[in-house]
């Protein structure tokens, strides 16, 4: 699954996609990734793109995989993951605290969804 353009950490993340999509008898690490991203949140949607109908293959199958906690948590600790603007900036992720952050808080009040993600088993 490592190419030679891959660093090391991208190599490490491919590697643990692949244990995962053994573990669901698929060999698309494609498909668990989007699972993934599906398994992390509720409100997230995540925008799909392919080159060939394979890859579409892939991303449908992705809408099928539930992935356990255990495995969230195996993926996630194999990468960094970066909040990025404005979360980076606010420094509070609400959707795990169940918080508003006060720079949020000083603005407008949020309500914040408490479903459990699509994609989580």
């Amino acid at each position: 699954m490592s190419g030679p353009d891959q660093t090391p950490q991208e190599a490490e993340i491919s590697e643990a996609l692949s244990k995962v999509a053994a573990e669901h008898g698929i060999e698309s690490v494609t498909t668990i990734a989007l699972a993934y991203v599906r398994a992390k949140a509720v409100d997230v949607f995540p925008i799909i793109g392919g080159r060939k109908v394979e890859h579409l293959h892939d991303n449908i199958k992705a809408l099928s995989i539930k992935l356990t906690q255990k495995q969230v948590e195996f993926l996630q600790s194999h990468t960094q993951f970066e909040l990025g603007f404005p979360l980076s900036f606010i420094q509070q992720d609400s959707h795990i605290t169940g918080t508003t952050a006060p720079l949020v808080a000083a603005t407008a009040h949020i309500q914040f969804a408490t479903d459990k993600p699509f994609g989580l088993e």
